[in-house]
């Protein structure tokens, strides 16, 4: 049995197991399991289930409102904060503008750099398999250099740089680190982020806490033919806080924990990258990014 024969037999062992699992399926090839990817609905109500991201201030109550009118010609109870010079409205009766649009307007959702279900959080199944495909497959067969700790490192590098020269609109520097397709997507949806959203995107190091790899796809191309070529993918999760460090040196930080954390819901950002190299023998390639997508979940809770 050569090695390629091996190398296959293994990846159906491994999807003959995905069976076993809910929501097994193709994603990448007719053996490769398929990864429960997080639909956005579910990112947005799991991510902070338990959390208080996006938690409204205590009202006042109706007797403290209605105290403060004078003339009784305004009864009506309201349920968010009035500041003082709009009571001195109600009082002299001149209202000129009603208490709706006094509430918070939410903050607007970002757009989205390219159309992907959002990633936020490991899954077991997928760190199980991840290990069986980077230890196992690729570093045997494939690359016996390939190390996960290595391609994290250079992950979160690649991040860093290419999320800041896409907050200065600079594509031709992205050329050949990102693929074609990809770059021209990212290039449309671009013009629909503002100034403010545009320099969002730009992560610094420091402010990554938190990072795993989400799930490794493996890809065959002309199998069983003399020009068969094989890639890996591995889609990368990145938990972004601004300044993170001096958060971290805050009294307020050392109070709450890693929960207090995710309270900041508008200082936290979540960016998905996708990675592709092929390793087709006899071919040198590097990495390249095929996806890439930065979100912010605090902003859909805020507006439920």
């Amino acid at each position: 049995m050569n090695t390629v024969t091996m190398f296959k037999a293994a990846g159906r062992s491994l999807g003959q197991l995905s069976h076993l699992f809910p929501g097994g399926g193709a994603r990448w090839c007719h053996w490769c399991p398929a990864g429960l990817l997080v639909d956005r609905r579910v990112a947005q109500a799991h991510v902070l289930t338990n959390s208080k991201w996006g938690a409204a201030p205590s009202a006042s109550s109706p007797a403290q409102l209605a105290s403060l009118h004078s003339g009784g010609l305004f009864q009506s109870s309201f349920e968010s904060p009035v500041k003082c010079q709009q009571l001195r409205f109600y009082r002299s009766g001149r209202v000129s503008r009603s208490i709706e649009q006094e509430k918070p307007q939410p903050q607007k959702v970002s757009p989205q750099l390219m159309e992907f279900p959002w990633v936020v959080w490991p899954s077991l199944w997928h760190s199980i398999r991840n290990w069986i495909f980077a230890n196992l497959l690729i570093h045997r067969y494939l690359d016996q250099e390939f190390e996960m700790t290595s391609f994290k490192k250079g992950a979160i590098q690649a991040l860093v740089y290419v999320s800041q020269e896409l907050s200065k609109g600079n594509f031709e520097s992205l050329e050949g680190l990102v693929t074609s397709p990809s770059l021209e997507e990212i290039k449309k949806n671009f013009a629909h982020f503002s100034l403010k959203q545009r320099l969002d995107l730009a992560v610094e190091k420091e402010d990554i806490f938190f990072s795993f790899p989400y799930q490794i796809g493996m890809i065959f191309t002309n199998e069983g033919t003399t020009h068969e070529r094989i890639f890996v993918e591995i889609t990368m999760c990145y938990h972004i806080f601004r300044g993170f460090q001096e958060y971290v040196n805050s009294p307020s930080a050392s109070e709450g924990g890693l929960r207090a954390v995710y309270d900041n819901h508008e200082r936290i950002s979540i960016a998905n990258y996708r990675f592709i190299r092929e390793f087709t023998k006899g071919v040198v390639d590097d990495w390249t990014i095929s996806l890439a997508n930065h979100f912010k979940p605090g902003e859909h809770l805020q507006r439920q």
